[in-house]
Order: C-alpha cells, then structure tokens, then sequence
C-alpha cells in the first residue's frame, strides 16, 4: 500500500505542470462559454468534460506529451474569452491588456510546437499554406463585402459610386458618376485614380457591382506575393516568411478598411510592396514602374512613394535609386494636384485644417516648420493613439525595434496620412485610409526583425501573432453578421429584390443610399435627397429618414407601382 501511495505522489510530482494547465484550462473553457452567453450549467459541464482526458495524459503520457492537448485547449478558450471581451467592451486599454494575458499565454504554449520539425518541410509546402490562407481570405472577405451588399447595407458612399464609376469605365471609359455630386462629372475629378484600367478587364468579364467588392479582396489578397519575396530577399526562413504573410492577412486593418465597401486604396498594399520588393534588388526600371503604378492609385498615394524613397536615400542602401523614387514622387504629387485644381474639383486639402492656417498644404508644411508640438500635439489625441495601438501591437512593436534612424522615415505614412489629419475616417482602422500605410509598417517591421536575437524574435512574433488572432477574433462576429443577414433579414431582402425588377435597365432614378448601388448600371442614377426629376423613385422605407420622400415626389406627380410597408416603395413619374 505504501508503495502504491508513493507511485501516485510521484507521479503526481511529475505531472504538477500538466495538472496545473488542466485545471486553468477548466478554468478558461468555462469563461470563454459563459461570455458567449452559455449558461453556467452547461458552461461548467463541458468544461470538466474536457479536464477528464486531460487528467488522463497527464498521468499516462510522458513528458511534453502530456502538455501539447492543454495547452492548445488552453490558448484556443483563452483566445475566445479575450476576443469576445475586447469585441463587447472596444476599450484600448482591455485590449491592451488582453493581448498581454495572451502573449504570456502564447509564449508558454508555444513550447509545444518545438516538436514540429518544420525545418525537414520543403519550400513549396510553406507557399501552399500561403496560397491556401490567402485563397481562404479572398473567399472571406468577399463573402462579407458581397453579403453586405447583397442585404442592402453598402451606401451611395462609397459603394454606389464606384460600382457606376466602374459600370461608366466599361461602357465609356471614363468612370462618370452622377451619384458622387448629385451631377454627371468622371470620378478622376474626385480622385485621380488611373489605376481603376488595371481592374477594368476583370470587371468587364462580370459587370456587376459584386464584382468590385471580390476585385477589393483579390488584389488585397494579392499582397502576399510581394511580402513573402521581400521576406526571403531580407533573409528570413520559410517559417518567417509565412507567419509575416499570415499576420498581413489577419491583420485587423486589412479588412477593417473594407468596412465601408470598395475603394481605390486597395491597390496600395499589392502595388506598393512590390515597390519595396524591386527596390530592395536595386532594379531601376521595375521600381520606378511600380512606383508610378502606386502614385497611380490616388493623388495623396505619391506620399508613400516618397517616404519609401527617402529611406533608400538616408539609410545608404540605394541613395541613387531613392533620389529617384523621391523626386518622381513629388513631382507626380504636384502635377496630380494641378489637374485637379484645374480640372476638378480640387485637392481636400480641408482635411489639414487643423495644422492649416489657409487651408493649403503648403499651409501645413509652414505650421510643421514654425510650429512642431503643433504638429505633435495633433499626432497624441486619445483616439489617435489607440488607433496607432490598433496598428502597430499586430505587429508585435516591431516597428519599433531598430536603432536605425533612417528607418523611421518609413513611420511618414502613418503620421502624415493618418495621425496628423482632423478627417476622423484617416484614423480608424475601419476605413480604407490605412492601405499604404500598413504596407510600410509590414517592410520595416519585416527589416527589423531581420536583424533581431532569436530569442527577441520569438518573443515580439508571439505578441504580434496573439494580438492579430485576438483582434481578428474579436472583430469576426462584426464582420459575419453580414452573412447572417441572408438568412435573419430574408424577407426583408426579398421584397428589395422584388422592388429591383420594377426599375427598367435604361431609365433615370433617384434612390435611398443602400439602394443606389443595386440600381449603379446606369447614366443616370441620383440620392434620393437631391430630389433630382428622374423617371423613378426607389425609397427605403426602413429608416425613418427616407419615410417622407414618398409624400414629396408624389406631390411632384409621381405614382407608386411597387410597394411593401416599412420597406421600399417604388415611384413611377406620371407623364
């Protein structure tokens, strides 16, 4: 009997440690299902079901054997818990320490992947699991994007307008829109966006405006290639070069800037890492081919070019080759700027009001010089600085992680395009203000770790690796609701869809603002608040706002042919 006794204390002894994550993994397991809303019964339930075959390894298995289950129970509840608490709580400082709860706990459980000889695995078997992840989050995001549209949540702006611009672009070149300023004008006297030519022939094969949402998640998806090219041009392993390629993908800013459907800056990231890409070999032609690739992308993305530039001169790799990529870009920027002063509607400058005495650019640029805490002071404000903590923990701070001077200039972008603007959109990861920036971010975090400890390494990849899967978890459930939609508001949709099929292909129409992109294939398509005379009328009768609009065409002579309480109505012009 004593003997008996002394077997079990020692073999508990020798198991304390996967005792111990059994017992915190009960723990976490039954958090992570309570925050769901599980009730406690059943919460408690599952998660001593789960501790009885943990308990088993522990005294049965050997080693780390009996650690690799609990410890990925461990960090898969822990990961659920947080990531709902961030998502119902949106604090910066939970969030804050959320990750750091998870990256204690990934680093921990990251001992068991030692066991991984990912070493004897080949190159290809890393690109496959690339392409994999990036098929997969094309896949993703277009089924949110479309879904979105699909149930009639994508606005006038800035979905309807890019889905007339590229309808205009297929059927006569230019991308005119009537929607954008209530009048026919081209969206370059908006932005100047050639870069739409590019995307012309996929949309041309499916005109529809769910092709704009998937061309939006092809090309961001895209941006993988060049990544993982300037990870192995860097130096990094295999194993590298993957987890940077997977953390740009579940990156919150990636697809928080879709939120708000299609827009030109989603050509930023693939465009511009390829810029980096060819800059780093030092090939003249390409760089400078990818670089007016990028200016192309919109008037303001010349500012990313340019920064890119400076690195190169200042930190002596390419000083030639920078020179080049910096004066190219100013020079772009500047004849950008003087086409739409001349020929459009001009340069929205006012979003640099705030550090602008005459509202101008170069208003700006005196304040920097005269007045710099100025310019610092406007970079600190609350919001700002959780956004930039939004931007940056993902990649584990390390952006931060150099001593090089010269590779701070590469920050340029987020300061001046983001930080340093009054535009509350420019500083949000839920617009598409935060492309070209990111892509920076990524190569400089990317050339910092390359000159990194191994030790150091792991430690800020597990930060970054936990804040992307705890951000990406916590945002989902925002983001699915979209696909949800089909099914909860069918009925809703249905009856939209319905209403779709009383407006002729070839008529002029005025719509509420989620309607206007179903109704984007045409000349002529207005908001309904601009009460424009047009043959239709489609009003959504879903929010309060657009109830009255039915009233004022009507007394304008227009007649109601479709109609569902609550809903839509749609309005025919008596003739």
């Amino acid at each position: 009997m004593k003997k008996i006794t002394e077997g079990i204390i020692s073999r508990i002894y020798s198991a304390r440690e996967a005792l111990l994550v059994a017992v915190f993994c009960v723990w976490m397991t039954y958090v992570a299902l309570s925050s769901f809303g599980i009730s406690a019964a059943i919460s408690l339930a599952s998660a001593l079901i789960i501790l009885l075959p943990l308990l088993a390894s522990a005294f049965l298995l050997e080693g780390e054997k009996a650690l690799h289950i609990g410890r990925i129970i461990l960090f898969i509840s822990a990961l659920l818990h947080c990531g709902k608490a961030v998502h119902d709580n949106k604090d910066a400082f939970l969030f804050i320490g959320a990750v750091t709860f998870m990256t204690v706990i990934g680093i921990y459980c990251s001992r068991s992947l030692d066991s991984i000889r990912t070493k004897s695995e080949s190159k290809a078997f890393f690109i496959t699991a690339v392409a994999c992840a990036a098929l997969l989050y094309t896949v993703y995001l277009s089924a949110v994007t479309v879904s979105r549209y699909a149930a009639y949540r994508a606005p006038s702006f800035d979905f309807g307008i890019f889905a007339q611009a590229f309808w205009s672009l297929k059927e006569r070149f230019i991308p005119y829109t009537t929607c954008e300023r209530g009048f026919e004008l081209s969206h370059f006297a908006v932005h100047l966006s050639p870069v739409f030519y590019l995307a012309l022939p996929v949309y041309a094969l499916f005109p529809r405006p769910e092709t704009v949402q998937i061309i939006q998640a092809i090309a961001l998806s895209l941006g993988v290639i060049p990544l993982w090219k300037i990870s192995k041009r860097l130096g990094l392993s295999n194993v590298a070069a993957t987890v940077f390629s997977l953390l740009y993908l579940v990156h919150p800013a990636l697809t928080g800037g879709c939120m708000y459907d299609f827009h030109e800056n989603c050509f930023l990231p693939v465009l511009l890492l390829w810029t980096v890409y060819f800059a780093e070999k030092g090939s003249l032609v390409p760089t400078l081919i990818f670089s007016v690739l990028t200016c192309s992308v919109k008037e303001d993305a010349a500012v990313y070019v340019a920064f890119l530039g400076l690195y190169l001169l200042f930190s002596g790799k390419r000083k030639a080759l920078g020179t080049a990529m910096t004066a190219l870009s100013v020079a772009y920027f500047l004849a950008a700027c003087a086409y739409l002063n001349s020929h459009g509607l001009g340069v929205m400058a006012y979003r640099y009001n705030n550090l602008s005495s005459d509202g101008t650019l170069m208003g700006v640029i005196i304040t920097a010089l005269k007045d710099p805490f100025r310019i610092i002071k406007e970079c600190t404000e609350t919001e700002k600085l959780q956004f930039a903590v939004l931007m940056l923990l993902p990649l584990g701070v390390l952006p931060f992680a150099t001593k090089k001077i010269s590779r701070y200039v590469l920050f340029g972008g987020l300061l001046l395009v983001n930080l340093m603007p009054d535009y509350v959109y420019q500083y949000s990861i839920d617009f598409q203000y935060v492309f070209g920036s990111l892509a920076l971010l990524f190569y400089l975090a990317m050339l910092n770790y390359a000159d990194l400890k191994s030790s150091v390494r792991r430690s800020l990849v597990t930060l970054a690796c936990t804040a992307c899967m705890l951000t990406a978890s916590a945002r989902m459930p925002s983001h699915i609701r979209y696909i949800t939609y089909m099914d909860t508001l069918s009925v809703e949709i249905e009856a939209l869809d319905e209403a779709m099929t009383y407006v002729p292909d070839d008529v002029s129409v005025s719509a509420s603002t989620f309607i206007v992109a179903h109704l984007a294939n045409r000349q002529e398509i207005y908001e309904i608040e601009d009460m424009q005379e047009t043959d239709y009328v489609v009003a959504d009768l879903r929010y309060a706002e657009w109830d009255a609009y039915p009233a004022k065409y009507a007394d304008l002579g227009y007649v109601v042919v479709f109609e569902v309480d609550d809903i839509v109505c749609v309005m025919k012009k008596s003739r």
